[in-house]
């Protein structure tokens, strides 16, 4: 019911699948002969698709020179290949294909679709190979009658108009569609003619160097510069259609397309400008881009465009911008539903409203529609849209998509304004502000050494700077033929800045020299373009705003490349009090949202305004990094920790206005289960899924006492990449235990990053091997094992000693040298650039080196997880692995560590930790994660006031002994214990429940009773989610 209520797939189509897919099932189990298959599938597209039976050609017959045989079905420009069995027949089938293909004169006019009758697999025409070439893959279920609509009607479009959904376009436009595909192709070969030219080289570099800003190292990725360009191209063609129904197409209409002419011509000033995807102009690669566009219109044709009821965008550009990029830069795109009840939730209905993290302008979007069912109409609401509705990114693509959406909200008014347009979306980083106080200036760098400064005066007199700029890089185009006309030209800019100070009439001509010096060194093709984007988040500083709605980036500091950026993050943290500069080690902990919120409502936000933020929701959980931001106090919040499938974390929208609750804030709560695929619903289809309780919230202080263990516990070394350290002697070797013969283990390559998809293999010294343990390796009160790892260091009394390859060498172990050696030269090879060395991650804060490699007494539990899992390991397990002596055991990041100092005293501590008291204590100060809690860290020894262990207290002793029969139980099961980490340590504890029942009253005893949870909650006067009454 849900999938015909959002996208309108056609009558019965349910039924009609649901039956098919059990006559193919058993015709597949049957092992049916394929002509039997496909005549299921044919009656299967009669009904469910209208394709009559005349139109589809069966054992079409194929004879050309080379390619004889008989194609199984022909439908208009679609090949059926039906096989018995996919995976044995494949090789035939791709043969098959090619001569197919091969046969027709024209055989790019042709896809192709290898089946089973339920599998589907979808090639388009390779020109390179004169083959097949795959495009996607997808397969018939009942269960979800939305995806199967989709997939087959993309193949068999039977020319109707369909609304445009955000769905529909990605099926036909994005990662997996035929348009792409062909799209790619195509612009494969228009750049590989011209890339080599000076103007499309400068575009490729100043996009370079601009995405270098965005994600902290340059791309350099000519294929992500093509996608660009097809998603900026698409979007331009989707404007047109929606808001001029152009049908006459031109080359006129497709040059103007990529240089923005018909665009201005339209009085749409800045939506298309001289940009980066402009690069087929004026090049033997224009023929290609207008073959792209005519491709391209012809399928948006199937679309009717005279309504976009969402911000269909926004899921292409998920698509076609990397998952890993957009993860990097912190993105989670909001769903259409999220930002219109924001928006509801704080009664916007009026005013300035800015996006600072706009990406494809989603809220700018749903503020417009907001503003029209406000009442306004007509000129009014496109003039108070363009006046108040304002967004800035850092992504160059991102910004372009913002402003074509603010156009499609328009589409029904904008053919009727009578005044230009001027789009208030600018490519601009919030917050990199880029201010130099002593030039009273915002630079702007062109080059290392080169720099536009823009003057601080011109902005605050609110100077029509679009203008001047604009005037001063036509200027120094003409200029640049000779000297002679570079001075008159300069003269001319001087009288433009008749009215300017001496101060901003200095910064402006030698901004006007720096440009003609870029011009003629033919390295200017969008300078114009940054400079009028740059310095708007300056001007927004001063004008303020009455609204800052927004979902920010959701990095941790760790995560942040580039250092100029973290830096300034760190210096905002300190600015806005939200860590102090002694807080060293909570800084890589930060979260990039929370400096976010305080920056904008410091800097755009006017007294007495509002902001709206879509948050990850462990910025209510009470971490240190978060305690200061925590403590400012909210309007409201909506937490959506338990809506499944909105993002990859648990989220939730904090609010703040003029009035402010440190505690008892309310708090509504929603949760449901957003369907498969549909996460960017309206919110009137949403608010039909969701469910919601009205509470109040208070958040959690730290407790005053921690136990006296807290600085005796530490997080483990990074001994990363995986595939570098962890070792196993292969099988097929004899074992040499003196220098054994070791390679990279499986499960070290297995879900590494492709970077580090690498085996190493040699002879080793043993005195360069030790023991470690992953988190899913620990069971309650043992380690399942240990694993064995190579590693540059050596014991020097209590500590470890890290060793360059040369320093091993000089310890007398040549092959342990050549293993570091080799792995230093794939740590280069594969890092990012500015990262690192390889001696630097793996004792990241000293956290190898502090270790003691004579610990015989150590007490692991895992960083994160639901639950904690606590394991001791003896000093016989830090001593051998199998037959293969270690020097020691090194503790990695994925634990934390305690060194005891007798195995009682190691006993009592997992014992207490591996207690029910302690597990459920921490649970309110754990984020959350898609699974549940999480980061354990070192809150047990926060919350929990556990006391040191002293011998002579019965109680302690107690806890000693049942641990100790827990452990011995574990170690006669943990060999049988299999599968992942959660699964082995609920089997695990349901081995040892008598024991873990006998532990929680003596826990609950030694912390002061059975009632810890509620006692820790009430002391530190918190209550999470109370109901309203």
């Amino acid at each position: 019911m849900l999938s015909r209520s959002v996208v309108p797939i056609p009558d019965h189509f349910v039924e009609y699948l649901r039956d098919y897919c059990e006559q193919a099932k058993t015709a597949i189990k049957e092992n049916k002969h394929h002509d039997q298959r496909r005549a299921l599938f044919m009656d299967f597209l009669r009904k469910a698709f209208g394709v009559q039976v005349e139109e589809v050609d069966l054992e079409h017959k194929v004879k050309a020179a080379s390619a004889r045989g008989r194609i199984d079905a022909f439908y208009r420009f679609v090949i059926f290949e039906f096989k018995t069995d996919l995976d044995s027949e494949r090789q035939d089938a791709l043969s098959e294909l090619t001569k197919y293909f091969q046969s027709q004169q024209n055989p790019r006019d042709f896809i192709a679709a290898v089946t089973d009758g339920l599998d589907f697999e979808v090639f388009d025409y390779d020109s390179k190979t004169a083959g097949p070439q795959p495009v996607r893959s997808f397969k018939l279920e009942p269960e979800a009658p939305l995806v199967a609509y989709n997939q087959l009607d993309e193949l068999v479009s039977a020319g109707r108009k369909i609304p445009p959904l955000s769905g529909e376009v990605v099926v036909r436009f994005g990662l997996g569609a035929i348009v792409f595909n062909r799209s790619r192709q195509l612009l494969r070969s228009a750049y590989a003619l011209v890339k080599d030219q000076a103007s499309v080289q400068v575009k490729f570099r100043e996009w370079n160097a601009l995405l270098a800003k965005v994600y902290g190292t340059s791309p350099d990725d000519e294929d992500l510069f093509l996608r660009h360009t097809y998603l900026t191209l698409v979007s331009r063609a989707i404007v047109t259609l929606a808001l001029f129904r152009e049908r006459q197409h031109s080359t006129a209409l497709y040059r103007g397309l990529m240089n923005g002419d018909f665009f201005r011509d339209k009085g749409i000033r800045n939506l298309a400008e001289a940009d980066f995807f402009s690069w087929g102009l004026g090049t033997d690669a224009e023929p290609a881009f207008f073959e792209f566009f005519a491709n391209l219109f012809r399928r948006l044709g199937e679309f009717d465009w005279s309504r976009v009821e969402e911000d269909l965008l926004k899921v292409l550009y998920q698509e076609l911008v990397e998952s890993g990029d957009r993860q990097q830069l912190g993105e989670f795109y909001t769903p259409d539903w999220l930002a219109e009840l924001t928006l509801d939730d704080i009664g916007y209905r009026r005013g300035t409203l800015l996006d600072p993290a706009c990406g494809s302008g989603t809220f700018l979007f749903c503020a417009i529609r907001r503003l029209r069912g406000a009442g306004l109409k007509g000129n009014e609401l496109v003039k108070t849209a363009l006046d108040s509705v304002i967004g800035i990114d850092v992504h160059p693509v991102a910004a372009l998509m913002a402003k074509a959406n603010i156009l499609l909200a328009l589409a029904d008014e904008l053919p009727k304004y009578p005044d230009d347009v001027s789009l208030r979306v600018y490519l601009a980083d919030t917050l990199m502000t880029g201010e130099d106080t002593k030039k009273r200036a915002l630079e702007v760098k062109s080059s290392e050494n080169e720099a536009f400064y823009i003057p601080l005066e011109s902005i605050e007199k609110g100077r029509d700077l679009d203008s001047l700029i604009d005037r001063m890089a036509q200027l120094a185009k003409r200029g640049a033929a000779s000297e002679d006309s570079r001075e008159r030209a300069e003269q001319g800019f001087a009288k433009t800045l008749s009215n300017y100070s001496s101060h901003e009439t200095f910064l402006w001509r030698e901004n006007f020299k720096l440009m003609a010096d870029l011009v003629k060194g033919k390295r200017d093709t969008v300078w114009a373009f940054i400079l009028k984007n740059a310095y708007r988040p300056a001007f927004l500083r001063r004008q303020k705003v009455d609204v800052v709605a927004a979902n920010p980036p959701w990095l941790s500091l760790r995560d942040v490349q580039d250092p100029a950026y973290k830096s300034r993050i760190k210096d905002l943290a300190f600015t806005y009090k939200l860590l102090e500069r002694t807080d060293r080690k909570l800084f890589t902990q930060l979260d990039t949202s929370s400096v976010f919120f305080a920056h904008c409502e410091h800097e755009f936000l006017r007294d007495g305004g509002t902001l709206a933020f879509v948050m990850p929701r462990s910025v209510l959980v009470p971490a240190k990094q978060h305690l200061a931001f925590q403590k400012g106090g909210f309007t409201e919040i909506d937490d959506f920790g338990e809506v499944n499938g909105l993002f990859k974390v648990p989220a939730c929208v904090l609010v703040r206005k003029s009035r402010i609750y440190p505690e008892n804030i309310p708090v509504t709560q929603w949760s449901g289960d957003l369907p498969r695929g549909q996460r960017n619903l309206s919110w009137a289809q949403a608010k039909g899924i969701l469910k919601s309780q009205k509470a109040s919230w208070s958040f959690l202080t730290q407790p005053e006492v921690r136990s006296p263990y807290f600085p005796h516990v530490f997080q483990g070394a990074s001994l990363v990449p995986r595939s570098l350290w962890f070792v196993e002697p292969p099988t097929d070797r004899p074992l040499v235990v003196k220098v054994p013969f070791l390679r990279t283990s499986k499960a070290a390559t297995a879900g590494a990053d492709k970077r580090w998809k690498v085996s190493l293999e040699g002879r080793v010294e043993r005195e360069f091997l030790f023991g470690t343990a992953l988190a899913e390796d620990l069971l309650p009160f043992a380690l399942r094992q240990v694993r064995l790892i190579v590693l540059p260091t050596v014991a020097r009394e209590e500590r470890f000693a890290l060793l360059s390859h040369d320093e091993v060498l000089a310890e007398g172990a040549p092959f342990a040298s050549d293993w570091i050696e080799k792995a230093d030269r794939t740590w280069v090879q594969g890092r990012k650039a500015g990262a690192q060395t390889l001696a630097e991650r793996i004792n990241y804060d000293g956290l190898l080196t502090k270790q003691n490699p004579q610990a015989e007494f150590i007490v692991l539990y895992n960083r994160s997880g639901t639950n904690i899992a606590a394991a001791y390991l003896s000093s016989a397990e830090s001593k051998s692995i199998d037959r293969l002596a270690i020097q020691g055991f090194v503790a990695d990041f994925a634990t934390y560590r305690y060194y005891a100092d007798s195995e009682d005293h190691a006993l009592y501590l997992v014992g207490v930790l591996n207690s029910a008291i302690v597990n459920d204590a921490i649970k309110p100060w754990q984020t959350q994660g898609q699974q549940g809690e999480r980061d354990i860290t070192r809150r047990p020894f926060e919350v929990c006031p556990i006391p040191l262990f002293d011998p002579k207290r019965k109680l302690h002793r107690q806890i000693v002994e049942v641990a100790r029969q827990a452990r011995g139980e574990m170690l006669k099961w943990r060999s049988k214990i299999g599968g992942k980490a959660a699964q082995a340590r609920e089997a695990a504890r349901k081995i040892v429940q008598g024991e873990l029942d006998q532990l929680d009253p003596l826990v609950a005893e030694l912390l002061n009773g059975h009632e810890l949870v509620a006692q820790i909650k009430q002391s530190a006067k918190a209550q999470m989610i109370l109901p309203t009454t």
